[in-house]
């Protein structure tokens, strides 16, 4: 029973991970929902009104007006209508259930090729706008590197070009990392540590948060063992880690946590950072939606907006779910539920 229970919950999970399967659902849900109304309504019209004409009709004849038998020719006659208002009723939300489904495959189509055509174009145009920024980048420094006695000015403006550059390439390779993702049907996953995974990934960080005086604390019961893919997991720590780090002031502190929960493979990383305001965090696994509020507070650096959207697309390619909770000037956690393996 366990095994059918949870079959049926990575059936779930992993429809959802389908975006247009679940919406195409959703939607055929949606076009029965407004049937079952209008046919609701027009079927209780139906039978009172129909009742009340069976009675007129029936009391306007004295071989069948009700006595004191046992049988009541109204009753019988309304059970009859009844009955065959609900078969009725039956067969048409059949019929509008296989009805509602393909036109809400027909009404999604053009979307599906739109997004499709519009993750192929990320695709392309991630890929070929590697190889000149790398070029751009190699030649700015070599020039830095080559002319020492350059004027502070055009240093300067080297340099700042150089740092538009490197956030153009982390764009780039986060575009190519959506498109990557959103372009799998079927992923082969492996059997991994997910309790390796996670404390290798903190101690790697570990550098950089030190550079803001942030301890980063890892904490887990035992070992937890999840399918997935290794390099996947560790970029969505990365990036949930990193993110932690960026939105933190200087001495603050970064907490995860990896324990086991009804079945589940339970990631916490919470931190003492500027916490992020109720409003933005339905929109914070947005493709570009970026949050920077409080911006004297921490040093933020410039970003893409991609981060989280590539955290959630792998939590989903692994059947898990993600959430963001968070209170202002107290901190924000990241929750990720993954089935173990």
């Amino acid at each position: 029973m366990a095994n059918i229970y949870k079959r049926c919950a990575d059936w779930v999970t992993g429809l959802r991970s389908n975006l247009f399967t679940w919406a195409r659902i959703k939607l055929t849900f949606i076009y029965l929902l407004i049937i079952v109304i209008i046919l609701g309504v027009f079927s209780v019209i139906l039978y009172v009104n129909l009742a009340q004409h069976l009675s007129a009709d029936l009391a306007g004849h004295h071989e069948y007006a009700i006595s004191s038998s046992e049988e009541n020719p109204l009753e019988d006659a309304l059970e009859r209508l009844e009955g065959g208002i609900i078969t009725a009723d039956i067969i048409v939300l059949l019929i509008s259930g296989s009805l509602s489904y393909f036109l809400a495959g027909y009404t999604l189509k053009p979307i599906r090729l739109a997004l499709n055509a519009q993750t192929s174009f990320s695709a392309e145009a991630s890929h070929e706008l590697r190889t000149p920024l790398a070029v751009m980048r190699t030649g700015i420094e070599v020039l830095l590197r080559g002319h020492p006695h350059l004027p502070d000015e055009a240093k300067q403006v080297l340099n700042n070009n150089l740092e538009e550059i490197s956030l153009m390439s982390a764009m780039t390779e986060q575009l190519l990392e959506l498109s990557r993702g959103k372009s799998l049907s079927l992923v082969q996953f492996d059997r991994l540590d997910l309790t390796a995974i996670i404390k290798n990934t903190a101690e790697k960080l570990t550098q950089l948060a030190a550079g803001k005086q942030i301890g980063i604390k890892f904490n887990s019961t035992s070992k937890i063992f999840v399918n997935g893919k290794k390099d996947d997991l560790e970029r969505m720590l990365k990036n949930i880690i990193t993110n932690a780090i960026t939105y933190t002031p200087f001495g603050g502190q970064i907490s995860v946590s990896l324990f086991e929960k009804s079945g589940m493979a339970e990631i916490r990383v919470a931190d003492t950072g500027i916490g992020i305001a109720a409003h933005h965090l339905p929109h914070l696994f947005e493709a570009f939606y970026k949050a920077d509020q409080a911006r004297a507070a921490v040093d933020i650096q410039p970003g893409a907006g991609l981060g989280l959207a590539i955290v959630k697309q792998i939590v989903q390619q692994h059947r898990g779910t993600v959430e963001i909770k968070s209170l202002i000037d107290k901190g924000t956690t990241v929750i990720i539920r993954i089935p173990r393996a």
